[in-house]
């Protein structure tokens, strides 16, 4: 534990591009204009630090109208393995059974305010809201409405993401964003969405992590609408997407009252590396480190958050193993704050698969836990000269002593960040509790507190892991000034590797008591 001592339209223009250069070569550079933009004040006009926990409706509860939805009911993700395994297997889907945050959404509240939050981000669910194209639910509006109200009743301030994956079936059907002409549909959405719930929450994203919407959805087929190897439509969704926000920002500060309204954008910053380093050996592995780390915007989305260009590159057999499809030079697009989404620096094999480095510890979606990079990825995301808050970060790992050593270090290492001059506003862990983890299913298990499909299952048993987080929370200063002193003199050690994984005698002592136990 911690102890104290844009601008215009853009133009294509075709011209050509390097390759994207390994993961981490853009130097980070330490921005200190933006101490001084309030985002989020108490009642004394003093800057509060945030400690909260990250949730998504759709995860939770599903619902009738959206993509998601569609796509689960026609299996329309099959050329996923792990989604086909997990079916075939009788896994269930958060159609089938779920949590039930929608219905349940006071007790959820009840357990976010036990660990010590006082903030809560939460997605606002386009198809709740509108399922079909200009009817607005009320019902819906109302729930949310009583939603915002359970988190407020508790001291918790909402942080609503406006697209966090999911949009109504009928908006995919127009082509989604793949067209820029749907672009006013969503900034008409978000206009409505504050106009209905301004006065209960002011703290907005527009998108949550864009470049995995794009990545997923068009290349590798694992995300609605379900397209592999879809190049260039993944480069021009995502850029349509960074132009909705710009569009959206702009609609939502035109408002009456709209500079009150603080509008951010998350991004996951997932550079990618390849072990061990075997020349020509490993080259097939370095150049997928390469290209996942460009399409999961590492550099591009570094780039085109300061100035605004936005280069689309694609493999290519041409010399330098890249083209550049198109380029596009957007100002620099307006944010207030801005969101880090950080779990890993994911390592790929020379097998192609998830990998490791010798101390490191493989979570359930195949990345290592990795606090270092955390730290790393805050400094460089100082550059952009707005205030940072951690939106995402988290692990799904069956050990509760590798959970809880994720959570000291990583919260130990936002820390150093701040004590060296990064303007971190606050956390908020994901998640809550297990559901579904989108392509994974109920396989992933994030959670705070446990929760299963089955009738059998956990419903909201709290881990160990929980106390942790919550006791960092008991002790983190309430606001940003006296948070950031608190990190200049806290004894911020951990041992620098991850614990070591059980051995196979631990296993096989334990199968043994196991079996003996279970004649």
């Amino acid at each position: 534990m911690v102890q104290a001592q844009p601008g215009g339209d853009g133009v294509l223009n075709g011209s050509s591009s390097a390759a994207p250069g390994p993961a981490g070569s853009s130097t980070a550079l330490r921005a200190s204009s933006s101490f001084d933009i309030p985002i989020l004040q108490n009642n004394l006009g003093q800057e509060v630090f945030v400690k909260g926990v990250g949730t998504h409706m759709w995860q939770s509860s599903g619902d009738e109208t959206s993509n998601w939805t569609h796509i689960l009911k026609s299996w329309g993700l099959l050329n996923f393995p792990r989604f086909l395994m997990a079916r075939l297997s009788g896994g269930l889907t958060v159609l089938e059974s779920c949590p039930n945050s929608w219905d349940r959404y006071e007790e959820d509240a009840n357990l976010a305010a036990s660990l010590g939050c006082n903030g809560f981000r939460l997605s606002l669910e386009w198809s709740r809201i509108e399922p079909r194209r200009g009817y607005i639910d009320q019902a819906a509006v109302q729930r949310y409405r009583d939603i915002f109200a359970s988190l407020l009743r508790r001291g918790m301030t909402p942080n609503a993401t406006l697209h966090h994956f999911t949009h109504p079936q009928w908006f995919d059907e127009l082509g989604g964003f793949t067209k820029a002409e749907n672009i006013p549909l969503f900034v008409s959405y978000a206009v409505k969405a504050v106009q209905l719930f301004g006065d209960q929450c002011q703290l907005w994203a527009t998108f949550n992590e864009p470049t995995s919407s794009s990545t997923m959805g068009f290349i590798f087929g694992a995300y609605p609408p379900g397209q592999m190897l879809g190049l260039q439509t993944a480069g021009e969704t995502l850029l349509n997407m960074l132009r909705a926000h710009t569009a959206a920002y702009r609609a939502i500060k035109a408002l009456p009252g709209g500079e009150q309204h603080k509008i951010g954008l998350t991004h996951m910053i997932i550079p990618f590396s390849h072990w061990p380093d075997l020349g020509p050996l490993t080259a097939h592995s370095r150049f997928a480190a390469r290209w996942l780390t460009f399409w999961w915007g590492y550099d591009l989305m570094h780039e085109y958050l300061q100035s605004g260009r936005f280069a689309w590159c694609a493999p290519s057999l041409a010399q330098g193993g890249s083209t550049c499809s198109f380029t596009v030079v957007d100002g620099k697009p307006p944010l207030d704050w801005f969101g880090v989404n950080f779990y890993s620096r994911p390592v790929i094999s020379p097998f192609l698969t998830p990998g490791r480095k010798p101390w490191q510890v493989i979570s359930d979606l195949g990345y290592p836990i990795d606090p270092q990079g955390i730290h790393e990825v805050l400094l460089r995301c100082s550059a952009y000269g707005v205030p940072l808050y951690v939106t995402e970060t988290g692990v799904s790992i069956n050990s509760q002593r590798h959970r809880q050593y994720m959570i000291d270090s990583y919260v130990k290492e936002i820390l150093r960040a701040m004590a060296e001059g990064v303007d971190v506003r606050g956390l908020y862990y994901w998640t809550l509790l297990d559901n579904f983890e989108w392509n994974g299913g109920y396989s992933i298990k994030f959670g705070l507190y446990e929760w299963s499909p089955w009738p059998w299952g956990s419903d909201r048993r709290k881990r160990t892991a929980a106390d942790t987080l919550a006791a960092f929370y008991r002790e983190l200063p309430p606001t940003v000034p006296s948070a950031r002193k608190f990190a200049r003199h806290a004894d911020l050690g951990y041992p620098q590797r991850s614990p070591a994984p059980h051995s196979i005698r631990w296993w096989a002592t334990n199968c043994l008591l196991l079996y003996f136990a279970g004649l």
